[in-house]
């Protein structure tokens, strides 16, 4: 009795361990997938200012093991997903980064289910916790460094916005000088990064190496809106030299573009902006009002008198001398005028006939936005700036830049970036020497013989020198710009304390210049050009660069 008992009571319990199995093997198939998300890890929380308590929207908020994260909302408020196969209940370090605070981390247990974590930064006075690209194999704290390397972020930016990534650097790294070479429209400012009087003239002969997202420029003009930029990084001197080599030897202004990275996870942002305004001349040169001619005021139809006081036309006019008498009263040949008799009849300004203040605007849109393991920006700008001089037609730019970033896998990470930009600038800036002759009573918009604008000869008799505006008029001298950048970047990082990188980077300029005068183009010396000459030049400018670096990080402590 006792073993038919048993014998009854096994067959239960082998049914009920066959049908636990069943279930275990069969319920991943049929539980919805919504149910299945359940076993990833949430992580959420806020980030705030710790004086103030004020939200601080754009923190970065990773997990630094499996570089996942998200950045925090206008409230200062973020969450994002760990996948399932990363959650394993294994420890892991959270980080917050914000600029001009204090990066803070905090230990993390990886299982599924929520994680609320807050943070309150405290502020970086001396930037020492900044992160650096510059110099350095890969992201360096700044206390770290043997060297200086000075950051301006997009925050500095926004405060006193610039045209060129050059003018932006114009009074926020010390030591660095910018000095616009000309006011003409288009011409980008020379960056010393030593002063006139050091000792090594190296950094005064030549401008410093340019990289923009990985590119090494192949030449020294940065064709770039500098609204797109994120952060602009300069190191000066030799310390440059470590990972550029000689190239670098004036010093490095490495240039990091918005990618739409600091958005949070599923927001599209567009931003349109539109400035306009005027060009004037800074410093108007002023011009003599008087002359050192003999006049007789007292004739209306010319006062103009020779050295017997006899009236002749203005191209006849003489200087009103003190001649030098010397012993026994001869007469000497050295003589002393002034220049102390206004001028009669109407008088022009000629420094306002030659310039003129043009307008400038830029209009530009860019659209960003930030997936789980996806962000791009996209924009567009165009720029016009019509300088200060009458006729000219100044500088004209077209940009447009895309940058995207994609995650494959954890591992994995690619960065794309491509810019084209195309630019037309007048080159037509002569005169300004002729300019500083015309005496006041010449009208340099008198017009030809011929009836054509401008009279090429103004001042016949007194001067050699040319009407200026003439020039602008019918002289045609343009530079045509264009230029492509290209990045393609990889980074494989298997392990926390491995990653490879591979950087593949291509530069190409093509400039042409061409500078035409008509037939029959007048000059106050008849000279080839009277017959019309027209010519051309073509620059083209081409830089492959690619690098692979390996890093290996082992803590020993």
């Amino acid at each position: 009795m006792t073993q038919s008992l048993r014998r009854s009571h096994a067959i239960p319990f082998l049914a009920t361990v066959l049908a636990v199995l069943a279930v275990a093997v069969l319920t991943p198939l049929f539980i919805p997938t919504p149910l299945l998300a359940q076993q990833s890890l949430a992580i959420q929380g806020k980030v705030t200012d710790a004086r103030t308590g004020e939200a601080l929207p754009g923190a970065n908020v990773y997990v630094s093991e499996l570089t996942v994260g998200s950045a925090t909302d206008r409230d200062g408020s973020y969450t994002f997903l760990i996948p399932a196969s990363s959650v394993r209940g294994q420890q892991a370090t959270l980080v917050v980064r914000f600029i001009g605070y204090k990066q803070k981390t905090e230990k993390i247990q990886l299982s599924p289910g929520i994680v609320t974590r807050d943070f309150a930064l405290q502020e970086d006075v001396l930037g020492l916790e900044e992160v650096v690209v510059t110099g350095t194999i890969g992201g360096t704290f700044k206390e770290k460094l043997p060297f200086s390397v000075d950051r301006i972020t997009s925050t500095d930016l926004q405060h006193v916005p610039a045209n060129t990534p050059e003018s932006a650097i114009r009074g926020k790294v010390a030591g660095v000088k910018i000095i616009q070479g000309s006011g003409q429209p288009g011409t980008a400012p020379a960056v010393q990064m030593r002063g006139a009087t050091s000792v090594n003239t190296t950094g005064r002969s030549g401008g410093p190496l340019y990289i923009v997202d990985g590119v090494i420029l192949g030449s020294s003009t940065v064709d770039l809106d500098a609204l797109n930029i994120e952060s602009i990084e300069v190191v000066k001197g030799a310390a440059a030299s470590s990972i550029y080599g000689s190239r670098a030897a004036a010093g490095v202004v490495q240039i990091t573009t918005n990618r739409g990275a600091h958005l949070p996870d599923g927001e599209t942002r567009v931003t349109l902006r539109n400035e306009y305004g005027q060009n004037q001349l800074a410093n108007k040169i002023p011009l003599t009002k008087a002359h050192h001619f003999k006049v007789n005021t007292a004739r209306s139809d010319s006062p103009w008198v020779n050295y017997q006081s006899r009236t002749v036309a203005r191209s006849a006019r003489v200087s009103d001398t003190l001649w030098r008498i010397g012993p026994g009263g001869a007469v000497g040949s050295a003589f002393t005028s002034f220049k102390d008799k206004p001028y009669p009849g109407k008088t022009y300004d000629q420094i306002d006939e030659f310039f003129d203040p043009g307008f400038y605007y830029s209009n530009a849109i860019t659209v960003t936005h930030k997936s789980r393991n996806t962000n791009f920006l996209l924009a567009f700008n165009n720029r016009r700036d019509a300088g200060v001089i009458e006729g000219n037609d100044g500088f004209k730019n077209q940009t447009m830049r895309l940058n995207v970033d994609h995650k494959f896998m954890d591992a994995v990470n690619i960065s794309l970036s491509g810019s084209h930009s195309n630019s037309v600038r007048d080159d037509n800036n002569s005169g300004f020497f002729e300019l500083t002759f015309m005496p006041p009573d010449v009208d340099l918009r008198t017009p030809n013989d011929d009836g054509q604008p401008y009279l090429i000869w103004p001042d016949p008799g007194q001067s050699l020198e040319a009407n200026p505006l003439y020039s602008q008029h019918f002289r045609e001298a343009t530079t045509t710009r264009k230029r492509t950048l290209a990045n393609l970047t990889t980074r494989f990082a298997p392990e926390k304390w491995f990653d490879l990188e591979a950087i593949l980077s291509y530069d190409r300029l093509d400039d042409n210049y061409s500078n035409y005068y008509p037939k029959g183009y007048k000059t106050v010396n008849a000279t080839t050009l009277n017959t019309g000459t027209l010519s051309k030049s073509n620059t083209g400018i081409e830089a492959l660069n690619g690098s692979l670096t390996a890093s290996l990080n082992y803590d020993f402590g």
